[in-house]
């Protein structure tokens, strides 16, 4: 069920339909006089009306208001997707309202679309980050539940207040109240989807909001942020709400086919209890702009923080020339080595792939742990039109002779697909490069045995660019031969075999009752029906730098960046560290970095266990930093650097920040002594220090210092 908005001239607009489009949700449906009563633009639909429908799966959308009438309890047997600007309750709900609504797969996105034209109004509420906040009280709790996947996308708001502005030109403001909690929880994954529009997938919650699955994760180049406790652009986040992510499974779930996502998390609070994942991506834990501050961070027990790809295997792009890299039909740009992107310092200042923890107080607890070691490859594969034919196979049926003649099947009746044995993912991977056919949610086939070198199993099913992986196989799923009785498997004179096989889908009771025809084709054997230049990321990149004569780029096999950036803390110390740090680089790698910045014109002091923090620092115990399994160690900056035509070149990410004046080395009794110390510029101006007593002495020398360190440690110049 949809609820559109058009747009109308601004000078043609009548009163009527400048009216606010609000789809509304309630256990019952609307009695006859209700309905008579419903404005110009709304829509009402009752839980009872779906359910003696007998439906499984429901799309609710609403280009505006997707609204629920007190308490509401919907549960569907596959999937529930909603769709609008912003969530909120009626003004006939209780303030203890209590909406759960749960199905096997959940989609909440928002709206999309165009919002705005030149002399046009779009007569609905906006969410994002510039719309108005409820003037009423937070009430009432929204969960959404899936048993199998949950996924966002877009922008999304909950609770709002406004309309009037010149592009939405309603009559009257409207105010709909926010949840107080909100939580979003799914027994597998949670996953940002890419958003169909330029500011990437935005979620603004009010209140309380919990994110609890088995991981959570952004898809293939999927741009995310999430905020907890938002009151708007022009005010702080609200100091007593809380961003919670937490597991719902005891055993961490294989990682997901997803790589160089980025996902920002901001709240006042956040407590990071769960499996949280960006395979050569960025993740951001903390939030700072104007008026937004995240004040606390803290990664619990049993937490997994990860940028790490290792163990994963996937395809991305590939590469027809060999001079440049594709994916998804677009020229991508290297990542340099340490994550940064961009031709130009103030470009590249942003950490692209790597992980960010920012707030006045960073603790990383007991038993969790952050994972930034290497691993992992990306394999590329390129299709060429020549001597090898005209047709790629991984996206066209195959060609059949029967006893009529050759018959060239279409899509619509023969899908073409992947199968990868191993690990199997409840559902298809989210972004990438899409294949000949998509694949539904959690849509899986049942093989039997006789195809050598495949189990009988069961197997999700992949789009078809899957195909070329080691050990994968093409599917073509052979509807003109339509269903029936299962069969032995028979090769195949052309080295394809065909099967019988089961269609389901996932963590539901769909499932066919009879079997299709199969087309199976080994990878190897599929090589042999189209021609594919190959070749893995990793050798381009290494090529890529070979080619210009500067040093290599990024690679899987590079261990990740670690951001610290830390706020004065009134309380004590700003980072506290008992946790573990995965930081080895895999084979053929760079090594792992920790890199503290703090906001300009402040202080860096490093305290010994037993010292105290002063007024006026940031204070860090030397003990925590030496904790952590890094390679390289940087305080008061970051390096960054450039990967271009002319050269790569190193430069600091905050130039602002490497004013480490003054800086504490020995405070407290901190021992300074060092295993290697680099600095990379000398310091226009000594640097100062403070001794055991607390008294504050200046260094005529270099000004370098250290800590009891087996790695590298940086202290960048003014």
């Amino acid at each position: 069920m949809a609820l559109d908005t058009p747009f109308y001239r601004s000078t043609s607009a009548g009163e009527q339909v400048r009216q606010v489009r609000e789809l509304v949700l309630s256990q019952h449906q609307a009695d006859a006089g209700q309905a008579d009563q419903l404005a110009y633009g709304h829509a009402h639909m009752g839980v009872d009306q779906i359910e003696a429908g007998g439906f499984d799966n429901l799309t609710l959308a609403s280009d505006g208001l997707l609204s629920f009438d007190g308490d509401v309890s919907l549960s569907l047997g596959q999937s529930l997707s909603l769709y609008g600007r912003v969530l909120g309750l009626t003004d006939t709900a209780s303030d203890s309202s209590q909406v759960r609504l749960a199905a096997s797969y959940v989609r909440l996105a928002g709206y999309g679309g165009l919002t705005g034209r030149d002399n046009y109004i779009h007569p609905t509420v906006q969410g994002g980050s510039t719309a108005g906040i409820s003037s009423q009280p937070l009430a009432g709790n929204l969960q959404l539940n899936a048993s199998q996947l949950l996924e966002l996308r877009d922008i999304l708001s909950v609770g709002v207040h406004g309309g009037t502005g010149a592009a939405e030109g309603l009559l009257a403001s409207v105010d709909r109240r926010g949840f107080d909690q909100v939580e979003l929880a799914s027994d597998g994954d949670m996953r940002f989807l890419a958003a169909t529009q330029a500011d990437g997938s935005q979620l603004y919650v009010p209140g309380d909001l919990t994110l609890a699955a088995a991981q959570v994760y952004p898809g293939t180049a999927a741009v995310a942020t999430v905020h907890a406790g938002w009151q708007g652009t022009n005010a702080a986040y609200d100091p007593e709400r809380r961003l919670i992510i937490a597991r719902t499974t005891d055993s961490a779930p294989a990682l997901p086919y997803s790589v160089f996502g980025s996902l920002t998390l901001g709240a006042a609070n956040i407590d990071q209890g769960g499996i949280l994942r960006a395979p050569l991506g960025a993740l951001n834990l903390g939030y700072s702009w104007t008026n937004q501050q995240t004040q606390t961070v803290n990664l619990l027990p049993g937490s997994i923080t990860s940028v790490s790809a290792g163990g994963l295997l996937m395809p991305y792009g590939g590469t027809v020339d060999d001079q440049t890299w594709q994916f998804d039909g677009e020229d991508i740009t290297l990542y340099a080595a340490g994550g940064t992107q961009g031709d130009n310092v103030n470009a590249a200042r942003q950490l692209k792939v790597g992980m960010t923890l920012l707030g006045e107080s960073v603790d990383i607890q007991q038993g969790a742990m952050v994972d930034l070691s290497g691993g992992g490859e990306l394999l590329g594969a390129a299709f060429v039109s020549g001597r090898g034919g005209s047709t790629d196979a991984r996206f066209s049926p195959l060609v059949q002779n029967g006893a009529d003649g050759f018959t060239l099947p279409g899509l619509a009746s023969n899908p073409v697909y992947a199968i990868v044995p191993g690990v199997q993912s409840l559902a298809a991977p989210a972004g990438g490069e899409a294949g000949a056919s998509d694949p539904l949610l959690g849509q899986q086939v049942t093989i039997g045995s006789g195809v050598p070198g495949l189990p009988a199993s069961t197997y999700t099913l992949m789009p078809s660019t899957y195909a070329l992986l080691p050990d994968a196989y093409r599917v073509e799923v052979n509807g003109l031969a339509g269903q029936g009785a299962v069969t032995p498997a028979q090769a195949m004179r052309n080295g394809s075999w065909s099967v019988s096989g089961v269609l389901s889908i996932a963590g539901t009771g769909i499932r066919d009752s009879l079997a299709s025809q199969l087309i199976l084709t080994p990878a190897d054997v599929l090589r042999s029906y189209s021609q594919y230049n190959e070749m893995s990321y990793a050798d381009f990149v290494h090529a890529d730098a070979a080619r210009r004569g500067i040093p290599r780029g990024m690679l899987e096999a590079d261990a990740k960046t670690l951001e610290l950036s830390l706020r004065r803390n009134a309380e004590g110390a700003s980072f506290n560290f008992d946790g573990t740090v995965l930081g080895e680089a895999a084979e053929g790698g760079f090594g792992s970095t920790l890199s503290v910045v703090v906001p300009n014109n402040n202080g860096i002091e490093l305290l010994a266990d037993d010292g105290q923090a002063a007024e006026g620092y940031i204070s860090l115990y030397a003990s925590d930093l030496s904790a952590m399994e890094v390679n390289r160690l940087v305080i008061g900056g970051r390096p960054v650097v450039l990967y271009g035509q002319g050269a790569t070149m190193l430069t600091s990410a905050l130039p602002s920040t490497l004013r480490l004046l003054p800086l504490s080395c020995a405070r407290g009794g901190a021992d300074c002594s060092r295993s290697h110390v680099g600095q990379p510029a000398k310091p226009r101006q000594p640097q100062r220090y403070r001794d055991r007593a607390g008294r504050l002495h200046q260094h005529p020398g270099s000004g370098r210092c250290g800590l009891r360190l087996g790695r590298r440690l940086y202290l960048p110049g003014r």
